[in-house]
Order: structure tokens, then C-alpha cells, then sequence
């Protein structure tokens, strides 16, 4: 085997500065790669991090959400007051920051608007629709069915060639986790499943989101940006609807309050977690650990809202934790 000769190096100034690169790459590549790894193996966790957070909040305004609906007011009241206090939250932060840079971004006009009207205006407004059709712990369970949509988008969007191979252990799981859906929301009689409004809505909401994730992954979305223009296309929206259908009721303090809460913790708080999220983790990943939510909504529904607690429902959340599990497999 030939040696590199380090005396004829010296002698020979263009191969010296190639020695001492070698030396150079050889002595500091290892620590580069180490630290690599560190900060990737660091991001993956701040990304369970955010999605946990992200549970928690969604869970708590989902309730409260029902709450509001059970009461005097609709969905196009909780969209329009919660982004009008939003949009106030974010302007008394961001005061300094002016008008334009609200708007101004390297995304785009364009992809902006689409951003907040999938990720935030279309997606509310269909969710809380299907809200009032459904109870809490059916119409989140059938919401996470969403990930089937998010693993098959990203295959036809995301993924480069041998990358699009579907993997069978995510399809199972991925198939066990939908029948789990399919089992709590036909009671348990498998042939009893009847198409209706508050199923539609609540599958418009699922497309939109999907939208906004693979929006997510290929484009970076400024948060500040996304969240001022999805909750003024929301006001705007709803000033408009409300006024043509002369719907406006004055809310009493106690809706006042869960209001407020929803506006900032949810649609401001748990939209930054979701955008953090879909940063540090794959959309693979992401599509399977978010079958966890269902868990920790449908438990507040049942300690807030006195949701009963069905055997179906808990055999259907059941198959969603094994297809979890399954799905999540060959990520360990």
C-alpha cells in the first residue's frame, strides 16, 4: 500500500495545503458527524415535545369548543369571535413590527392565503360544523382517520422514486388504526355505517389539513404570517356570513371566557405546536404518533362534557393504538 509521502509534501506547497485539508477532515469529520447526529436525535425529541403539547390543547379547545356549540352559539360565531381576538393578541405583540410584515414573507402571497385557508379558515369552520352532528369522542376519532390521507399524500408529493414503495407494516397499521374508526363510528354494527353531514364536514377537514401538512414539509411557512392571514380570511369570512344570515348574538361571560382561551391557546398557541411539529418530524411519523390524540380528547370529553363512555368507543380506540403501534414498528 502506498504511503503519503509527508516530506515531499513540504517541499511541494500545493500538495502541503492538500495534507493539511486531509489532516484537517480527517481529525474533525467524526466530531461533525457526532454532532450531527446529536442535534437530529435533539429535534426528534422536541418534535414529541410539540406533539404532546399540541394533544393537550387540541383536546381542551375541542371540548370546550362542543361546549359553546351546545349553548346559543354556531360555528361561524366561535370562527369569528376567536380570530378577531386573535388577530387583537397578535397586534398588541407585534405592534412594532408594522402592517407589511404581517403580510411579507418568502412564501408568497399566493401560497400564503392557501396555507391559511387550509390550515386554519377551511379546516375550523368544517370541524366545528361537524361537531354539532357528532359527539366529541366520534367526530375526533374519525378526524384522526386523517393520517391514512397524510401517508398516501406525502407518497404521491413527498416521496422520489423507490421512496414511493408503500410499506406494508405502515399500511397495517395504518388499516387497523381505520377500523378502529369505522368500529366506533358504526356502533359496532359493521354494516350499519349511513353517510351523514356532520361525516362530510368532518372529511373536508381532514383534506384541508392534509393540504396544509404537505404545504408544510415542501415550503417553509412563517408562523407569524400564516396565523394573521388565516385569522383574517376567518373574520372576514364570518363578519360576511353572519351579517347575510343575521346571526349575530352577543355572547355571555362565560362564553366570553372559553373564547378568549380557545382564541389564544388554540388558535394561536397550538398552531405554532403543529408547525414546530411537522419541522422535527417526518410526515411518516407524524401520521402515525397522531393516533395517540384521540385518547387524551375523548378522556376530557368524558370527565368535562360527561360523555358516555361506550364499549365501542373503547374497542375502537383500542385498534387505533394497536395500528399505532404497528404502524410505528420499523421507526424503532
Amino acid at each position: 500500500m502506498k504511503v503519503f509521502n509527508n516530506k515531499a509534501a513540504f517541499k511541494n506547497p500545493e500538495r502541503y495545503k492538500k495534507y493539511i485539508k486531509f489532516l484537517a477532515y480527517s481529525l474533525t469529520d467524526p466530531i461533525s458527524k457526532g454532532f450531527r447526529g446529536a442535534l437530529i436525535l435533539i429535534q426528534q425529541q422536541l418534535g414529541y415535545v410539540y406533539l404532546l403539547l399540541m394533544f393537550f390543547t387540541s383536546g381542551i379547545t375541542t371540548v370546550l369548543t362542543k361546549y359553546l356549540l351546545m349553548g346559543q352559539l354556531n360555528p361561524y360565531h366561535i370562527l369569528t369571535y376567536t380570530s378577531f381576538i386573535g388577530l387583537v393578541t397578535l397586534a398588541a405583540f407585534n405592534y412594532r413590527r408594522g402592517v407589511n410584515r404581517f403580510v411579507q414573507s418568502n412564501l408568497g402571497l399566493g401560497w400564503l392565503i392557501v396555507a391559511a385557508i387550509s390550515g386554519f379558515s377551511l379546516y375550523e369552520i368544517s370541524f366545528n360544523i361537524a361537531l354539532e352532528y357528532m359527539t366529541v369522542s366520534q367526530t375526533i376519532i374519525i378526524y384522526y382517520s386523517n393520517p391514512i390521507f397524510l401517508y398516501f399524500a406525502s407518497l404521491i408529493f413527498l416521496k422520489k422514486g423507490k421512496e414511493k414503495t408503500i410499506n406494508m407494516k405502515v399500511l397495517v397499521g395504518i388499516l387497523l388504526s381505520f377500523a378502529g374508526v369505522y368500529f366506533v363510528l358504526t356502533g359496532g354494527k359493521l354494516l350499519a355505517f349511513s353517510l351523514n353531514i356532520g361525516i362530510i364536514y368532518i372529511l373536508i377537514s381532514i383534506i384541508s389539513i392534509t393540504i396544509f401538512t404537505i404545504l408544510g414539509k415542501k415550503r417553509d411557512i412563517p408562523e407569524l404570517q400564516f396565523l394573521f392571514m388565516g385569522q383574517a380570511i376567518s373574520l372576514i369570512s364570518g363578519i360576511f356570513i353572519l351579517t347575510a344570515k343575521n346571526w349575530w348574538i352577543m355572547p355571555n361571560l362565560h362564553e366570553s371566557a372559553y373564547i378568549i382561551f380557545i382564541a389564544v391557546v388554540y388558535n394561536i398557541i397550538n398552531m405554532v405546536f403543529y408547525l414546530k411539529t411537522i419541522q422535527f418530524l417526518s410526515v411518516e411519523k407524524l401520521s402515525t404518533l397522531t393516533y395517540a390524540s384521540p385518547i387524551v380528547t375523548s378522556g376530557l370529553a368524558v370527565l368535562i362534557l360527561k360523555e358516555p363512555l361506550l364499549i365501542t368507543t373503547v374497542i375502537g380506540l383500542s385498534l387505533v393504538i394497536i395500528g399505532n403501534i404497528v404502524a410505528s414498528y420499523r421507526n424503532n
